[in-house]
C-alpha cells in the first residue's frame, strides 16, 4: 500500500473531522487536488462517493 492509498484509507474510515482533514491535506500536499480527488475517488467506489466523504467531513473542493 503506498502512502496516497494509505491516507485514502484514512480518510475514507475515520469518524474524525480533525483526522480526516488530516489526512486530506497530505494527500493535496503529496498529489495536489486532483490527484488526491483521484485516490479517494479509487478507494470509495466513484466520484459522488469521494464528494459524499468530503462533505462529511466539512473538506471543501473545487473539482465537480
Amino acid at each position: 500500500m503506498n502512502l496516497a492509498s494509505g491516507e485514502a484509507v484514512a480518510l475514507s474510515s475515520t469518524r474524525s473531522k480533525r483526522r480526516a482533514q488530516s489526512a486530506w491535506g497530505r494527500m493535496v500536499d503529496l498529489h495536489g487536488e486532483r490527484g488526491a480527488f483521484r485516490h479517494l475517488s479509487a478507494q470509495v467506489g466513484g466520484s459522488d462517493a469521494a464528494h459524499r466523504t468530503l462533505r462529511k467531513h466539512s473538506i471543501g473542493t473545487d473539482l465537480i
